[in-house]
């Protein structure tokens, strides 16, 4: 069977990702979240991409596939995909308030000039602002410095800037092209200009920072630059799909393992605008990777077998702490709450926050765990060295330690390493299990802040390692005992280098 995508958008990303996808011969199915028109019937199969409006109410997820439940004015429909593409548009606002400004006549935003031309006539006086109501995105820096040297040839143009940022491709050039067109700079880093609103146009009062002298522009046009911000549907779809967003709102949370397309959830990914990249060929070369993914799906159409987490249902309380705490939404909530085995990425924070241990991963099970570690201190008893257990992720620690080994870097002569799937795995039983076994250290090697694959797993073990540290200093123990570090995959120095410190504290304190 031929996997469908559903594309969710409107406007040139969401057309060009849906014709892309029909001509890798995948089925699509578009959805265009507007409310104004009826909604149309679903669409029959071969690869139709006309638009059905309306409202996304409800998502559920179920081997391999996606429900996606529409609703206009009563109207109900379910429409099954087996990945969903997010590409919506961006919406354009002039910082107006910022400047201290109001749209008019004389003053009008960047989108308004270049969509029309006669709103700048030749002959006259036009100031463009730029980035000096916060940092300026490249498209629009792009933009304003086009608009400017194309009217430069006509008319006057003045460009006030704040800290200007030209590294994106072809900026830098762009703006010496301006100064040979003819347009006026100035910067502004201590001061602002001020706006007055006179019989004959725009005065713009400011002051040269250069000569520290006062002067003035009447201008016939002001252009007020324009500040990209997330479509008004993106919070509701964030949350219907439950994907994280970065700080401004946009639906791809700043984290190295999402670029370029992919999200948390597994099967939605999020295109151009929608995930904060506005240049039109970055676009397209999102959308190449949606194609990409898709054609995997055409040779592979079936989602893995097994379930990597499981749910003791005896156990099991429905407190809903599995819930809230899964970061890739793999948990669906039924009578009880269920694991989804295709969604799952068994980083276990589920197994090491469930309250009731109604959780596990057949692979990473506690008695296995605690074995490793007893077995390797029968085996390393007649060593004077102190025992060092270190918990290291699969993803990064446990790939420098590999590679320490390789390049024959010292380590302790006790160290027995237990890699995890994630740091979000270590639970607070395992550390003082650890303890109980005789381990005279705990190093934890964690992903950097930014770096984790499962987005929060190092900060779960954070949290847990700052509580347990505190509580062995309430029984007595000496906290430092107990460390976390974090690592990247290619840093097998400083892997041996935090191995041998961290025996150094542990032999000084066994002597002391």
């Amino acid at each position: 069977m031929k996997p469908t995508f559903c594309v969710l958008g409107t406007g040139r990303a969401a057309e060009q990702t849906a014709a892309r996808l029909t001509s890798e011969n995948i089925e699509v199915i578009r959805i265009v979240p507007v409310t104004d028109t009826p909604m149309p019937p679903p669409p029959t199969s071969g690869g139709s991409t006309d638009a059905i409006v309306a409202n996304l109410v409800q998502v559920e997820a179920e081997a391999g596939r996606f429900l996606l439940s529409c609703r206009f004015k009563g109207a109900t429909a379910v429409y099954e995909s087996h990945a969903v593409v997010i590409a919506e548009p961006a919406d354009r606002r002039p910082p107006w308030s910022a400047y201290g400004l109001m749209p008019g006549e004389g003053v009008i935003s960047l989108s308004e000039a270049l969509e029309h031309l006669d709103r700048l006539p030749d002959g006259k006086t036009v100031v463009f602002l730029l980035g000096l109501a916060g940092e300026s995105h490249p498209v629009v820096t792009r933009e304003v410095l086009e608009a400017a040297k194309a009217h430069a040839v006509r008319g006057r143009a003045y460009l006030l800037t704040g800290n200007l940022k030209v590294a994106d491709q072809g900026l830098e050039a762009l703006v010496q092209e301006c100064r040979t067109a003819g347009v006026i700079p100035v910067k502004f880093t201590q001061t602002r200009p001020i706006f007055r609103q006179t019989d004959e146009g725009m005065l713009v009062d400011m002051t040269d920072e250069q000569i520290g002298e006062s002067f003035s522009i009447l201008a016939d046009r002001i252009v007020v630059d324009e500040r990209f911000q997330p479509a008004g549907t993106l919070p509701a779809l964030a949350s219907v799909f439950r994907i994280e967003t970065d700080a401004e709102g946009f639906l791809q949370a700043d984290n190295v393992h999402r670029f370029p397309v992919f999200t948390n959830r597994k099967g939605v990914f999020v295109v151009g605008p929608s995930r904060g990249a506005f240049q039109w060929d970055q676009l397209e070369a999102d959308i190449a990777h949606v194609a990409l993914e898709a054609r995997r799906m055409l040779q592979e159409p079936l989602p893995a077998a097994g379930v990597p987490a499981a749910i003791q249902p005896g156990r099991c309380v429905r407190c809903l702490t599995c819930y809230r705490v899964c970061p890739y939404g793999a948990i669906r909530l039924k009578a009880r709450p269920e694991v989804l085995s295709d969604s799952c990425q068994r980083c276990g924070i589920c197994v090491a926050e469930c309250p009731g241990k109604a959780i596990s991963l057949a692979d990473v099970l506690d008695e296995v765990l605690f074995e490793r570690i007893d077995s390797f201190r029968r085996m390393t008893d007649s060593h004077p060295s102190p025992l060092i257990v270190v918990f290291g992720c699969e993803r990064s620690a446990k790939l420098c330690r590999d590679a320490a080994r390789e390049q024959g870097l010292p380590l302790p002569e006790r160290l027995c390493f237990i890699e995890v799937p994630c740091a979000g795995r270590l639970s607070l039983d395992w550390i003082l299990g650890t303890f109980n076994r005789s381990a005279d250290g705990v190093l934890v090697l964690t992903c950097h802040a930014g770096n984790c694959h499962s987005g929060q797993g190092n900060l779960h073990a954070r949290r847990r390692i700052t509580y347990l540290r505190e509580m062995l200093s309430i029984i007595g123990m000496n906290p430092d005992r107990l460390r976390i570090k974090t690592l990247a995959a290619n840093m097998p120095v400083e892997f041996a280098s935090a191995c041998r410190e961290f025996e150094a504290t542990i032999h000084s304190l066994l002597l002391s």
